[in-house]
């Protein structure tokens, strides 16, 4: 049984064994943010449901090359990642653009991805 919690639990592990900061909390850049997005109830008699969440890949302060740069890296360590877990589906990436993040400005980029759940 999966809940949650525990597909939440699962990405940020992942996350963190392809070596990148990870959490359900905001942490320090580069890092990503694992929030949830929603659960749509495709499966509500089976007791089932997708659960989304929004990776929100921040990379470092306003130095746009080396912002680029660590962004890229969070980009593909999230691909990659989420490429390789059996039941997850991946979603699209956003565009790059500038996110207020603990105080200062930094240049981030969301993606979506989404696991059945028990409910």
């Amino acid at each position: 049984m999966t809940t949650v919690a525990d597909a939440r639990a699962e990405m940020i592990d992942a996350l963190e064994t392809a070596g990148v900061a990870a959490g359900p909390t905001p942490g320090e850049p580069p890092y990503i943010y694992v929030a949830g997005d929603g659960i749509e109830p495709t499966r509500v008699v089976a007791g089932q449901a997708d659960a989304t969440f929004r990776l929100v890949m921040i990379g470092g302060a306003w130095d746009e090359a080396a912002a680029a740069a660590e962004l890229d890296v969070l980009k593909q360590a999230a691909l990659t990642t989420v490429r390789g877990m059996a039941a997850w589906a991946m979603g699209a990436i956003s565009r790059d653009g500038g996110r207020e993040w603990n105080g200062s400005l930094y240049l981030t980029a969301d993606m979506a991805a989404s696991r059945r759940i028990d409910i």
